[in-house]
This record gives C-alpha cells, structure tokens and sequence, in this order.
C-alpha cells in the first residue's frame, strides 16, 4: 500500500477561484464556514515554502526586538519539506536561529532520546543539527524517567515553556484518525502536556 498520497495531490484540474481567492470578497464567500483560518496551495512544496516563510518572519522580528522566538517542533515525515526550506533560509538568506528556543512536540515513553525511533533524534538530524540554534535552548520530555516522576516531569516541561513567555510557533500534523500530533480525538482544547495512550493507528505511523 502507499502511503502519503495526500502529498502527492495536485490541484491542476481544480480552478484557482476555489483555493485562490485573488479578493478580500472571494475569500469571505469560500471561508464563511471555516472555524479555523485555512489556506490552500497546489503543492505541498509550495505550503511548506510559505509556512517557513513566515516562520523566518517571526524569528527575525522577534530578533529586532531582542526577543526570543519559541518553536514547537515534531520530527517524522509531515514536516521535512518546511525544515528543508528553512534550512535553505540559513544558508542562502543568512537566517539566524541564535535568538530560538525548540521544544520537542512529543516523545514516546518509555524510550532513550538517541534511539532509531525517538521523535527528538529524527528532529535533530532533519532539522536542528543543520541550523545555529543553541542547543542549551533546546528541550524535549525524558522517555527515561522512572514512571512515579511522569506527573511532574509534564508539569516542570510545561514551566519551562512558561519562562520563555509560551510559545510563538507550533508545527502540527494531523493524523488519518484525526489526531493533532499526538492529541487523539476527544483531547481537551485547554489540554497540557502529560501522558497519553496511543491507538494502534498513532503506534504504526
């Protein structure tokens, strides 16, 4: 079976009029009943160009004010084309990320961060061992830690992103079940970070 197909989509056969609006009227008659701001592009290459965009964007205002630009970062495949382009960014377009701090999305439990399948260790190597970034600026949930300190592991995790101010920027997938990283269907909007179950589906992917 493939997989990753939605990537492969292409929007050719589909007039721009109804993923493109040229208009601010257009764009309120084909996103009247959006709840969440949504844009559309003809390629995922072109998404993922437009996101890191504004990421760089960010960053490099939150450096004019001396400030520090926070990123919630997964590893996996959904994000390889943004981490790609804001690689190209650094080199090309001299992009600094010494004013940014990431936090890891997820980890899976019980796991070492240096193993094959660590979440963190495929963000290092597609994306944060290719950038400036500090790596004291650099947090991700322990997979060691013994079961009796996950509570307040979560809850010294969430403190830390406290002292940065919160987050800035969070890159998100959205799973086959509907999953938003890994928040299964039914997690609270207000939900913080702790400890969850994975389906089979989430475990496979």
């Amino acid at each position: 079976m493939k997989a990753n197909l939605s990537s492969q989509i292409t929007l050719n056969r589909i007039s721009p009029k109804y993923y493109k609006p040229e208009n601010a009227f257009e764009r309120s008659a084909l996103t009247r009943f959006e709840k969440i701001p949504t844009d559309i592009y003809q390629s995922a290459e072109e998404g993922a160009r437009h996101i890191a965009q504004e990421i760089a964007r960010i960053i490099r205002d939150k450096q004019k004010k001396s400030a520090t630009c926070v990123l919630a970062l997964p590893g996996g495949n959904s994000p390889r084309n943004v981490y790609n382009e804001l690689i190209r960014i650094h080199r090309k377009e001299h992009l600094s990320f010494h004013n940014v701090a990431v936090f890891n999305l997820y980890e899976y439990y019980p796991l070492a961060p240096d193993a094959v399948n660590s979440n963190f260790n495929d963000l290092k190597k597609a994306f944060l061992e290719h950038v400036n970034i500090d790596i004291q600026n650099v947090f991700t949930p322990d997979g060691t830690i013994p079961k009796d300190d996950i509570l307040e592991h979560c809850r010294l995790y969430e403190q830390c992103i406290e002292s940065f101010g919160g987050i800035d920027v969070v890159l998100l997938g959205i799973g086959e079940v509907g999953n938003i990283a890994f928040n299964e269907p039914g997690s609270r909007s207000n939900s913080t970070t702790r400890l969850i179950l994975l389906d089979n589906d989430s475990r496979n992917h």
